[in-house]
């Protein structure tokens, strides 16, 4: 949390303005699944958000919900925009070195972590802290490998973490094991594991 001190006062100002409006859509969402008019979702997107640059590096993929974690998280997203509300629109209330505030926004954005499933990293973390994104998480489990077995193959990682596992008790002719393929992997701060 040392780190979000580093912040200046209009990339902080930022990134609470992001992770209050992120907090609201959730909010909206299980609104809208509670009173059975399905999801508030985006249709005009891909879902995948770009995260104010001054705040934050990389993006965000709000089309993968944990809804047992957004459940879970109701009563304290509300309690955090509460919280934060005031700092919204009044940057010069919000001053880096507050660290009750500082404080109020790690929590929020460990939230939507949870939720999300990913990573939101700010720029001063970086390189302390896995890099904001997209979260690829792939486990195969089979007995007889007799041909091409592929954890993860995609184009290009431009964010975010991979972990495949790949279980196998028997590789027979012709089998092959490949945990990750990939023409391109992203920048710095970027990870992945293969097993």
């Amino acid at each position: 949390m040392e780190l979000l001190a580093t912040l200046g006062t209009t990339a902080l100002t930022e990134g609470i303005r992001f992770l209050f409006d992120q907090a609201r859509a959730l909010l909206d969402r299980r609104r809208g699944d509670q009173e059975g008019g399905g999801a508030a979702t985006d249709e005009s997107g891909d879902g995948v958000v770009q995260l104010p640059p001054a705040a934050f590096a990389g993006t965000l993929d709000t089309r993968r919900l944990d809804e047992e974690a957004l459940t879970e998280s109701v009563a304290a997203l509300r309690q955090l925009r509460t919280a934060l509300f005031p700092f919204i629109d009044d940057e010069d209330s919000v001053q880096p070195g507050d660290v009750e505030l500082l404080q109020r926004v790690d929590q929020l954005r460990r939230l939507l972590e949870a939720v999300y499933g990913q990573r939101i990293t700010f720029v001063t973390e970086a390189g302390e802290r896995p890099a904001s994104g997209t979260v690829i998480d792939t486990r195969i489990d089979i007995k007889e490998i007799n041909a091409e077995v592929i954890g993860v193959s995609v184009g290009k990682v431009s964010g975010g973490r991979f972990t495949t596992r790949i279980h196998g008790e028997n590789v027979g002719p012709g089998g092959r094991v490949v945990g990750f393929q990939a023409d391109s992997v992203g920048g710095p701060g970027e990870d992945g594991d293969t097993e």
